[in-house]
C-alpha cells in the first residue's frame, strides 16, 4: 500500500509540473516574440512601439514568475531562458540606440545579460547599416562609438561554452561595424 500511495503522489506532482511547464512555455513564447518585435521596432526607430512591446514581454514574465515560484525547477526551462535572453538583447539595443550606454537589468543573472549584450552588438551593426543606407553617416559613427566601450568590457572577461560562442559572435559583428566605417572612409563620406 505504501508503494501505491507514493506512486500516486509522484504522478500528481509530475502532472502538476508538466501542466505548469506547458503554461510557462506558452508565456515564454509570448515574451520572446514581443522582445524580438521590440528589437525590430528599435531598428525602425519606433520608440513608442518598442516600449509597448517590452512592456508586453514584461507582463508575460510576470506570468512566468508566478509559475516559477510554485515550482522553482521551472526557472531552468530552456524556453524561459531563451525568452530572458531575447528580452535582454531588446533592452540593450534600446539602451544603445536611445541612451548611448547600457545599464544592468534588474533581476537578470549575469549569463543572461552577457548573452543579451553580445547579441545586441549584432543589432547595433544592423542599426548602423540602416543609418548609412539612409545617408545618416554621423549617426552610424555614433553607434560605433557607443559600441567601443561595450565591446572593450566584453573583451575583459573570460568565457567558456555557450558564452564563448556568444562573445565570438559579438566580436565578429564588431568587426563588421569597423568595416562599415572603413567603407564610408573609402567613399569619402
Amino acid at each position: 500500500m505504501k508503494n501505491e500511495s507514493f506512486l500516486k503522489h509522484l504522478k500528481s506532482e509530475h502532472e502538476t509540473f508538466d501542466a505548469l511547464r506547458r503554461e510557462l512555455i506558452g508565456a515564454a513564447a509570448k515574451a520572446q516574440g514581443a522582445s524580438k518585435r521590440a528589437i525590430f521596432a528599435v531598428l525602425r526607430e519606433d520608440e513608442a512601439g518598442a516600449k509597448g512591446l517590452l512592456a508586453e514581454a514584461e507582463d508575460a514574465f510576470e506570468t512566468i514568475r508566478s509559475k516559477t515560484e510554485r515550482n522553482p525547477r521551472l526557472a531552468h526551462e530552456g524556453a524561459f531562458r531563451a525568452a530572458l535572453e531575447e528580452y535582454a538583447e531588446a533592452r540593450f539595443i534600446a539602451q544603445i540606440a536611445w541612451k548611448g550606454e547600457v545599464t544592468a537589468l534588474e533581476g537578470h543573472d549575469e549569463e543572461t545579460q552577457i548573452a543579451g549584450l553580445c547579441d545586441a552588438v549584432g543589432e547595433a551593426v544592423r542599426l548602423m547599416t540602416y543609418y548609412v543606407t539612409a545617408g545618416r553617416d554621423a549617426e552610424a559613427r555614433e553607434v560605433k562609438k557607443r559600441l567601443d566601450p561595450i565591446v572593450a568590457g566584453l573583451d575583459a572577461m573570460e568565457y567558456s561554452g555557450y558564452l564563448r560562442t556568444k562573445y565570438d559572435q559579438a566580436r565578429s559583428h564588431y568587426r563588421k561595424a569597423e568595416d562599415v566605417l572603413y567603407e564610408l572612409s573609402l567613399r569619402g563620406r
